[in-house]
């Protein structure tokens, strides 16, 4: 009597495992979601950056035209 209230207190907690196990795996997946959702942002920033940086740079490169051109009609 006593083994077979055992093995169903077994059986209890291996379904309680079970139910566990696939809860946890939902908020492994929901992590994992909001992480690769982070790294897509931050890439998106990068390029962002790298956009700016080459207008920056364009208009830094005109802007050192027209001061040469200025130097070079006053000389």
């Amino acid at each position: 009597m006593l083994k077979r209230d055992n093995i169903a207190n077994l059986l209890n907690q291996q379904i309680l495992l079970e139910e566990l196990e696939k809860k946890e795996g939902k908020k492994i997946e929901e992590e994992n979601n909001k992480s690769k959702i982070l790294i897509f942002v931050e890439f998106i920033g990068l390029i962002l950056e790298f956009i700016f940086c080459f207008f920056q740079l364009i208009f830094y490169i005109i802007l050192l035209m027209i001061i040469i051109g200025i130097f070079y009609t006053i000389f």
